[in-house]
């Protein structure tokens, strides 16, 4: 469940009604499987649908968290049971396997997906809850059984532990690209159930455990597990992770410098040829064998010869 600032209620949630309330122009006004996610928005009153969609394929699809951003865009998360799951263009992920995480971006009108993608490995995923910050990333947790899990360089755990793990991912606000992704777990099942974003891009997961060695941090509330694997009990857990850097963008190429002289096209009968070129800044020198350019802080232009340029 979220509200907007409007003070609208989006609801989702999984139905296995064919004749479950949707609304004229809605994404996807028929039931397509066992059961399908439903996408509800209700006035402030809670008195009449604003819309109401079906989202889904033809075998069992499971909502697990909603958000809505500051334009009026759903996102839901949840699990895709359908191997035709409705994806699109472009997205992370496009084909699903029936044992998928998905996240999917509604439009305000809740008539078109703005981007849906699954997320997950060769094993069954689900993600139960998803955050959206400032810049429209979509944050979500769940539970994958997959060892080939996406997840990035540099992440918290790289590798899977138990039998499930719990995983944090986060998606640019295209649906496209992962920024972040991450294990989290021990030697047997944990699932993460709750995840919220804090200032300074903080993150914090909630969910459970029944693993004796799930990380956890000296100093913390609690930090033995307490739970009984003979009777599959096990514990809750909450974590927060520091604050988590995108991957930087890869820096715009260089425009090449201008010929200064001799003029382009003239065939000089002086040898050797001086060249001329005009750089944006920089000394360096420039070998035409090898073509290698070495850079320190210095004048705007350089002369050169046939074999090398010196500024």
């Amino acid at each position: 469940m979220a509200v907007d600032a409007a003070r609208n209620l989006y609801v989702a949630g999984s139905t296995s009604s064919t004749d479950f309330p949707t609304t004229p122009g809605a994404f996807d006004r028929t039931e397509n499987g066992a059961f399908d996610v439903f996408v509800t928005k209700l006035n402030p009153a809670g008195s009449a649908l604003v819309y109401s969609t079906f989202l889904g394929g033809s075998g069992f699809d499971s909502a697990g968290g909603l958000a809505v951003d500051a334009a009026g865009n759903a996102y839901i998360s949840g699990g895709a049971g359908s191997v035709d799951f409705p994806t699109t263009p472009g997205a992370f992920d496009t084909p699903p396997d029936g044992s998928d995480a998905f996240i999917t971006k509604l439009n305000p009108a809740g008539s078109a997906l703005v981007y849906s993608t699954v997320l997950g490995g060769t094993g069954s995923e689900g993600a139960s809850d998803i955050a959206v910050d400032a810049a429209g990333n979509a944050w979500v947790t769940g539970g994958t059984g997959s060892v080939d899990f996406p997840v990035i360089v540099g992440a918290v755990d790289s590798t899977q532990n138990g039998r499930s793990d719990v995983f944090i991912s986060e998606l640019n606000a295209a649906g496209s690209t992962l920024l972040y992704s991450t294990f989290l777990g021990g030697s047997d099942s944990d699932g993460g159930n709750g995840i919220a974003l804090g200032p300074g891009g903080t993150v914090y997961v909630t969910g459970n455990t029944i693993s004796p060695n799930f990380p956890t941090t000296a100093g913390a509330f609690d930090t033995v597990w307490n739970g009984d694997p003979l009777i599959f009990w096990g514990d809750a857990f909450v974590a927060k992770l520091g604050a988590v850097s995108s991957p930087p963008s890869t820096p715009p190429v260089p425009a090449a410098p201008a010929l200064l002289s001799p003029p382009n096209g003239e065939n000089p009968s002086t040898q050797p040829i001086n060249f001329q070129w005009a750089i944006a800044s920089g000394r360096g020198v420039v070998h035409d064998s090898d073509r290698r350019f070495e850079r320190v802080h210095g004048p705007a232009s350089c002369a050169s010869s046939r074999t090398s340029t010196r500024c």
